[in-house]
Parts: structure tokens; C-alpha cells; sequence
């Protein structure tokens, strides 16, 4: 059976994953022969789902509601909020005219739930900065790609145009197409088509008077004719349509009416409603609880609301900052994030009552400090130690146990409340800690880790290549300028020695190997340091920027980078000495600048795995980690040389395959650095 038979793979798309993943595209759309399912095909039948079911309707708002209503804040690189006088806390408070924050963030949702996707549209900019932004349906939005599978532009309704910087692109998961999202209302057509039939038939079958299919039996010794069954069968209609006479039993003279169908309270007609409401409920992620229902494994609504939180929202709102935090901050503001501020959610607060009478009923009982601080996950350090009590008789009587006063071993000092956010943040040190060894020797988490790794690698990529692709066409601009004003002005049509050599003394001026590395050194430094970043926060040490030792790294990174503009312009020199006229150099130009394009994609992988690794070794360093890991894909597209998983010391090299010793991926040859996707490690004992 086809699972999802409303996907198509996108022709020459070089990004689908289909191309690399045919194997778990073939799973998850099935076999083709059943894309026409007879029951799918009356889906459009129902209209808007989201307007006319009830059911839908509910569970999108049980989800975009409580998400819309958490205070949203936007915080700088030191995690301190800003105040309302911001400019972007006042466009995300009013985002259009006459849209609040609740609007902006139930469109987005909604556009989740029922498209899978949603796109923030920026309409207005002050000074390079937004000013104005509007959500909009999701589904009359359309992404117009590039020769190389990225966002050249977007279409709204076949009319409107927006360029990528102006649509931030939220979206779930989709098995073929990275510019289309999977929803949650897709995968419930199913479940809704049936409900649809299942309401039709009822609804039918009481206003067509409830009647079964059967034949008319005569009491005497003939068959009443023809016309006359007809006659009894019109009346027989007529006198129990409608919802009041259903089922009453029709009664003539000298003839009986015998139904040969399945009576309708025989059907499984409410089993089936409940069957698929259930599974719609499950499809969404809302418990039956949340709405009232009786019939429910859940103990009481709050058990309820806190599964919905948690295994519902939370996702969702991580989505949400994610995608801010790569789309809009880091094109805007790059030194600013935000967040949803759940802190306050009573579902998700921690039962201190109920964790505080269980540890007592333990301490009572003798069990040691350190037990009772794992069996609850306490939360206080492992080397925190209490004396405990010897086991109370049992049973106690009532007023006569006088409970030790507990105190600490070693220091000598009672917890005070002063002492919580401290041990807290040690509990979380220590867990990172734990999680940052298991990816030494547990191979899951380690190819979970690099996925995330990755994905950070990827979306520090699209604003490089952006960078280097408007480099060059901003270059292009300049070269057609200077050809159009300086040699096309004399009368001379083929290119003399003289035209030659100003058009090459311009190029040597130019100096646009500097200029490159200028422009991609913001870009490399911001990539440095989140690598350094992340090796702080695998050992939770607070991050401290290395402003200088990112700006070294550019400024050596620069060096080679001026190379792939040294193509760029031996291309034009060879160009020139090729051409037999400055008509003929003129029109080389867009195919000699599409050269420094087309290696957009190229030199951005290179210099974004260069540098977050680069900032992850430095990171290492700073925090006193001893040792480091190699850690690659583990696909089939991983370089021989590069599927090692060797471990040396944080200032040794790595060797390769081939014999090659780097410092980390994406250092060494070009061979071996550039379109390179691995990354390192740190390795604790």
C-alpha cells in the first residue's frame, strides 16, 4: 500500500533525497499502482478539513494556541534580554499592521500543521534591516530554484515575487523534497475520508427515510404486482423519512416487507468514528484528555497537558528557534537569538513536593544520600555527600521519630538557596560531560552527533555562498563598466596590444583576492566560533569568545582563498588573448564571471568545514581536553583516505588514508580539504 502517495520527486533536483536515499524513498512511498486509492480520491470532497471538521480544528489549536501565548524574547551573546525599546522585540511584538505576536506565531503553526511548511515573508526594509513581516498560506507558495538546487526566488500566488532573503522558510520533514514539509493533516487524509463517509452514510440513510434494501412478501397466496410494490415502497419512503420516523416498522395489508441489507445499528459505524478520531488525535500529538474525552489511559488532565508539552510542543518550539536562529538572526543579527520562554508552563514544572516527600521517606528508611540523589535524579553533584540516619523502627508511632538534622560531610555547611543555581548548573555540567564520553565508545551517538554537526555546517554554508556569489556579480558590474568606458571608446574594433595590456593592468589592480577573503572573513570567524563553542559546552565551561585567535584563523585562511580568485582572473586574461574584437571579450564576460560562481557551492563546504573544526580544535585547547577523535559520515560518498576514526592528542596530526597529516578536516591539500564533510571530537577519560 502506498503510505504517502501524494509525493512526486522533483525532476534534477540535485539536493532531493532521493538521489541518496532511494533505498528509504522506495519504503516510504510504496508501489505506485496504488497512488488512486478509492478512498483518497474523494479527499478534496471534504473542503477545508481545518474549517470543516471539528476535530481538525481543535487539534491544530490546542497546538498553536498555547505555543502563540509564551512570552518570546530576544536575548544577545550574553543570554541578556532586550528591552522593548529594540527594534526587532518591537518587530516581533508587531510584525504588520494590525498582527500581533499571537497572530504571527498561530499563522506559522497552522501553516505547520496543515501545509507542513510556513513562510515568514519580510515585506518592508529600514536600512538593510526588516521592518515589516507577515505570514502567509503556505500552500500558494512556491520556490523557484537555481542551476545548483538552491532558493533563487520565491512566488506567492503566481504573481507575487520574493527574493530568499526575504522568506524565512519554516519546515517538518519530507522524505523527497528539502523545499516541501511533510504535515500532520497529510498523513490523517486517511482517517478524515473515512469519518466523511462514515457521517455521508449516516446523514444519507436518515433522509432517505432509513430504508434498506429488501423485497415486499405478500400474506395471501399471490405477489402484489408490480405496480403496486411500487405504490407500497413510494409510501413506505414518504412516511419514514427524516430523522424523527427512522426505524419504525412498516406495516401493510396482505404484505410484508422483508430487508435483505445490514440494518444500520448493525453497522460499526461507531467504531469506526472513534477508530479514526483517535487515530487523528494520535497523528497530531494531542491527547484525547486535553478535550474532555472520558475514554482515555491518561489518570487526570494533567498528565495529559504535560504529555502534549512535552512530546508535542517542546519539538515544535525547538523547531521554531532553530529555524530564527538560521534564517533571521544569522542574515540580521547575527550576535542575537531568541527563545520561547517556558519556564513558567505549571505542566512542566518539577514536582519539588512530591520529589521532597519521596527523598524523606527514603532518608528515613537509612538509604544513603547518593542513593536517593540518583534513584530521583536530584540533580545534586556525585560527589556531594550527606550522613545518613540509621533505619527507623518501623512502625514509628505517630510524634515519637525525631528525624536527624541532616548536614553535610566535608565542609561542614547546610544548603541554603544561594547554593541551588549552583549545584544546578553543576548537575548540567556533569550530564554534558557524560554525554561528550558516550561518544567515544557508543557508535549511535556518535552518528547522531555528527548529524547535528552537519547540519551546522550546512547552514553556516548558505550565507557563504551567497556572500561569494554576490562578490562576483558585483565584480562582473565593475569589469562590464570598465570595458563599456575605457576601451570601448576607442575606434579600433579588434584589441590592440595597447587595450590588452590596460585591460590587464586592471585586473593586477584589482586586487580582488583580497577582496574575496575580506568578504568571507566575517563568515569563517563566525564559523570558528561556533566549532570553539561546542567544545565548550561538551565540557560546560561558559564560552568566552576567542575574538583573536578567530581573526588569525581568517586572516590564514584568507591567503588561499585569494587563490580561487586568481582563476577568475587568469580566465579573463586567457579570454582576452582568445578574442579577435572587445565585441568578442564583452560577450565572454558573464561565462567567464559564472566560473567564480559556480565555485560558490565549493569554496563555502571547504571553509565552513575548515573553520568549524578549526574553532572545535581551539575550542579543545581552551577547555583542556588531552585528546581528539576523527569523525567522518560513515556514507558512501566519506573519501578512502578519510574513514578513519583514529584518536591522538589535541596538538598531534591526524593521517589519512593516503599517508596525508592534517590538524583537523578540511586542513591539508585540496585533494583532501576541499567539498570535505567531516569533523572531530573531543575524547574524555
Amino acid at each position: 500500500m502506498k503510505l504517502f502517495p501524494y509525493i512526486t520527486k522533483a525532476a534534477g533536483d540535485p539536493q532531493s533525497m532521493a538521489t541518496d536515499w532511494s533505498p528509504v524513498q522506495e519504503f516510504l512511498n510504496g508501489d505506485d499502482n496504488m497512488t488512486n486509492h478509492s478512498l483518497l480520491s474523494d479527499y478534496s470532497r471534504i473542503g477545508s478539513p481545518y474549517r470543516n471538521v471539528g476535530l481538525v480544528y481543535s487539534c491544530v489549536n490546542k497546538i498553536a494556541g498555547p505555543i502563540a501565548q509564551l512570552p518570546f524574547q530576544i536575548l544577545d551573546s550574553n543570554d541578556n534580554v532586550l528591552n522593548d525599546r529594540d527594534p526587532f522585540v518591537r518587530l516581533f511584538r508587531t510584525p504588520y499592521p494590525n498582527v500581533n505576536r499571537f497572530a504571527l506565531w498561530e499563522g506559522i503553526i497552522k501553516n505547520l500543521e496543515l501545509n507542513g511548511k510556513a513562510h515568514l515573508v519580510i515585506t518592508e526594509f529600514i536600512g538593510g534591516r526588516p521592518a515589516m513581516m507577515l505570514p502567509v498560506d503556505s500552500s500558494k507558495m512556491r520556490v523557484v530554484k537555481d542551476s545548483q538546487g538552491q532558493a533563487d526566488h520565491w512566488i506567492y500566488n503566481n504573481r507575487k515575487r520574493y527574493e530568499p532573503n526575504q522568506v524565512i522558510f519554516f519546515r517538518y520533514w519530507h522524505p523527497s523534497d528539502i523545499w516541501d514539509g511533510m504535515a500532520p493533516l497529510t498523513a490523517a487524509r486517511m482517517d478524515l475520508t473515512e469519518m466523511w463517509y462514515a457521517n455521508t452514510y449516516n446523514i444519507q440513510f436518515f433522509k432517505d427515510g432509513a430504508l434498506l434494501k429488501g423485497f415486499f412478501k405478500s400474506s395471501g397466496p399471490r405477489r402484489p404486482d408490480p405496480g403496486k410494490e411500487k405504490e407500497m415502497e413510494m409510501a413506505m419512503k414518504s412516511r419514514m423519512r427524516g430523522v424523527r420516523d427512522a426505524h419504525k416498522i412498516p406495516v401493510f395489508n396482505n404484505a410484508e416487507y422483508v430487508p435483505i441489507g445490514i440494518p444500520q445499528k448493525d453497522m460499526d459505524y461507531v467504531n469506526l468514528l472513534g477508530n479514526s478520531r483517535d487515530n487523528i488525535f494520535m497523528i497530531f500529538g494531542t491527547p484525547k484528555a486535553v478535550f474532555g474525552f472520558t475514554d482515555t489511559t491518561f489518570n487526570n488532565m494533567t498528565e495529559a497537558k504535560k504529555f502534549l508539552w512535552t512530546n508535542t510542543l517542546l519539538p515544535k518550539i525547538a523547531l521554531l528557534e532553530e529555524v530564527l536562529l538560521n534564517q533571521f538572526f544569522a542574515r540580521f543579527a547575527p550576535t542575537l537569538h531568541a527563545n520561547f520562554d517556558h519556564s513558567e508552563v505549571p505542566e512542566l514544572q518539577v514536582d519539588i513536593e512530591g520529589l521532597s516527600k519521596a527523598a524523606q521517606v527514603y532518608w528515613n528508611m537509612g538509604v544513603p544520600f547518593q542513593a536517593i540523589n540518583e534513584r530521583l535524579n536530584l540533580g545534586f553533584p556525585a560527589d556531594l555527600q550527606m550522613e545518613a540516619p540509621a533505619a527507623l523502627p518501623l512502625p514509628a508511632p505517630p510524634g515519637k521519630a525525631e528525624l536527624p538534622e541532616p548536614r553535610l560531610v566535608g565542609e561542614g555547611r547546610v544548603i541554603t538557596e544561594a547554593d541551588v543555581p549552583k549545584l544546578v548548573a553543576e548537575y548540567r555540567r556533569q550530564k554534558r560531560i557524560e554525554y561528550e564520553k558516550s561518544l567515544t565508545y557508543d557508535k549511535e551517538i556518535r552518528r547522531m552527533e555528527y548529524k547535528r554537526v552537519l547540519s551546522t555546517m550546512l547552514r553556516q554554508e548558505e550565507p557563504m555562498i551567497r556572500s561569494v556569489k554576490n562578490f562576483w556579480n558585483e565584480r562582473y558590474q565593475e569589469m562590464k563598466a570598465f570595458v563599456d568606458e575605457k576601451v570601448q571608446k576607442s575606434a579600433e574594433k579588434s584589441i590592440s596590444n595597447e587595450a590588452a595590456q590596460v585591460i590587464i593592468s586592471y585586473l593586477h589592480d584589482a586586487e580582488w583576492g583580497i577582496g574575496l577573503a575580506d568578504v568571507l572573513a566575517p563568515e569563517i570567524k563566525r564559523s570558528f566560533s561556533i566549532g570553539a563553542k561546542r567544545s565548550y559546552w561538551g565540557l560546560g565551561v561558559r564560552f568566552r569568545e576567542p575574538v583573536e585567535s578567530a581573526i588569525t584563523f581568517a586572516a590564514k585562511r584568507g591567503v588561499k582563498i585569494q587563490r580561487s580568485a586568481d582563476v577568475v582572473q587568469q580566465a579573463l586574461i586567457d579570454s582576452i588573448k582568445a578574442s579577435d574584437t572587445i565585441d568578442d571579450f564583452a560577450k565572454s564576460l558573464p561565462k567567464v564571471f559564472d566560473v567564480g560562481k559556480n565555485r560558490a557551492k565549493l569554496i563555502a563546504r571547504t571553509e565552513t568545514t575548515n573553520a568549524y573544526n578549526g574553532g572545535r580544535l581551539q575550542g579543545m585547547k581552551d577547555v583542556g581536553v588531552k585528546k581528539k577523535q576523527w569523525l567522518n559520515a560513515g556514507d558512501g560518498n566519506v573519501r578512502d583516505s578519510h574513514q578513519i576514526e583514529e584518536v591522538v592528542n589535541v596538538d598531534e596530526m591526524f593521517t589519512l588514508g593516503d599517508g596525508t597529516r592534517v590538524m583537523h578536516p578540511g586542513d591539508g591539500p585540496p585533494e583532501d580539504a576541499c567539498n570535505c564533510r567531516c569533523s572531530i571530537i573531543s575524547v574524555l577519560e
